[in-house]
């Protein structure tokens, strides 16, 4: 019984050892560069940052780009002793990268956790080649199948804008199928556009800064056009292409910027064709909003009443600057006075609440006051 044991167990010894060998010959035998694009992340100043982008990259990213065979010599507890004894390398992304035995149970941090600690670190600097780095991320996460979450895809905007890193956030737009972000999200379209709104609005509608706003936003209405980001040539009911929402918000901005900024003449027409678009995508629930429609809310971002100021400052400038030029003028002067009447309500609840500075309630007033003082005088 001894002997059949001692030569089960050499058996069992040889079969180990020819498996290994065999995983390792075919794994490392055939050339490393690899068909699907690998992220390689930009090296910053922050080393926490570092590591982080490091651990999703060689527990998390490494081991979907490697082989059946090559995944079970990094994770099978059996090929730990051999890995070390004989340390492999792949090359991806023009990087050579040695594999290590991963532990599933005590070597792996979340992925999820680690993209969250990632992001938080970049979104508080300024650095280009660190912001360079969320399109990576996104990528890395799609490859993983795990696409990062729609709301903090819209905080990526929102973080952008206020470190002014907005090109980032557009380039990671036009590699949609890349980074997982689309227009199709509507937290990240509604972000997007009231944020380029916002920025151009709080610089008193300053040249360098209205001009901006529009050349970004004519970016986000050339995405709107693509499969990616819209339906491409079909115009469905929602379509943003049609959503007085958008539409409001690229009214007002070429509306302000003849205005203020072409000694108040429409030089090119767009003024005019916005504001026929805009008004030709208007049905009568959106002329004459219900409270249901335009509403406040008691905690939270005043969304309602933000995305509402666009549309009536843009169609008010423009009936200014255009005159008897008004397409629609009826019905321009409609959503005018509706508008006007509506959120002027809402304005004074917020006003009741005595907000505090940097509250969501104060930031909708400033908004509010901020389009009042800065619109033509009739």
């Amino acid at each position: 019984m001894t002997s059949i044991c001692t030569r089960c167990a050499l058996r069992l010894h040889r079969v180990s050892q020819q498996e290994t060998q065999h995983i390792v010959g075919r794994a490392f035998s055939q050339a490393t560069t690899r068909s699907r694009e690998f992220p390689t992340f930009a090296y910053t100043a922050n080393d926490d940052l570092n590591d982080a982008l490091a651990d999703l990259r060689n527990k998390h990213l490494v081991p979907a780009f490697l082989t059946t065979r090559e995944r079970k010599l990094i994770f099978s507890p059996k090929h730990k002793d051999y890995l070390k004894q004989n340390p492999q390398t792949v090359e991806f992304g023009g990087d050579e990268i040695e594999l290590q035995w991963i532990n599933r149970l005590t070597d792996r941090p979340a992925r999820e956790a680690l993209t969250r600690q990632a992001l938080e670190q970049i979104f508080e600097t300024k650095d280009d080649k660190t912001w360079s780095n969320v399109a990576k991320l996104l990528q890395a996460n799609k490859i993983l199948k795990k696409p990062v979450d729609e709301r903090m895809q819209a905080k990526i905007v929102r973080k952008a804008l206020h470190q002014g890193k907005i090109l980032h956030v557009l380039s990671i737009l036009q590699q949609s199928r890349k980074t997982g972000m689309s227009l199709k999200t509507p937290e990240v379209l509604e972000t997007l556009i009231q944020g380029l709104r916002d920025l151009a609005q709080r610089s008193n509608w300053n040249k360098a800064h209205t001009e901006k706003a529009l050349k970004e936003m004519n970016i986000v209405a050339w995405l709107l056009e693509s499969e990616e980001h819209g339906d491409g040539g079909k115009l469905r009911k929602d379509d943003p292409r049609r959503s007085p929402k958008v539409l409001g918000v690229m009214l007002e901005l070429a509306a302000v910027y003849a205005y203020k900024h072409t000694e108040g003449k429409d030089v090119t027409g767009v003024v005019q064709r916005y504001a026929d678009r805009l008004l030709s995508c208007m049905d009568d629930a959106q002329v004459s909003p219900s409270d249901e429609a335009l509403f406040l809310v008691e905690r939270g971002p005043q969304t309602s009443f933000q995305q509402y100021i666009p549309i009536l400052h843009g169609t008010f400038v423009a009936n200014t600057l255009l005159r008897e030029q008004m397409p629609q003028a009826d019905k321009a002067r409609q959503v005018i006075a509706n508008y006007e009447a509506r959120l002027s309500e809402l304005a004074a609840v917020l006003e009741s609440r005595a907000p505090e500075k940097g509250t969501y309630d104060y930031v909708a007033l400033e908004s509010w006051r901020r389009m009042i003082l800065s619109r033509p005088v009739l």
